[in-house]
């Protein structure tokens, strides 16, 4: 799957899509990560996803928000 994903993240790279056309290409890939946290744990999963957040181009906010949340209590 790690291959995979890779193979998919240079793809939409290359491609520079933006909008809908950028989340059209990414659906069939959420599901797959989705699939993988919910097979493994979610805690397992964010601590593997973790050690590759340097490679992110963008954080959803919702992380963002989450992270700042713990950080000020």
């Amino acid at each position: 799957m790690a291959k995979r994903l890779s193979e998919a993240a240079k793809t939409l790279q290359q491609k520079k899509l933006s909008g809908a056309d950028l989340r059209a290409a990414l659906d069939p890939f959420r599901a797959t990560v989705l699939a993988t946290a919910k097979r493994f744990g979610k805690a397992r999963f964010a601590q593997i996803a973790a050690r590759h957040v340097n490679k992110a181009g963008v954080i959803p906010k919702y992380l963002d928000d989450a992270v700042k949340w713990l950080v000020t209590g």
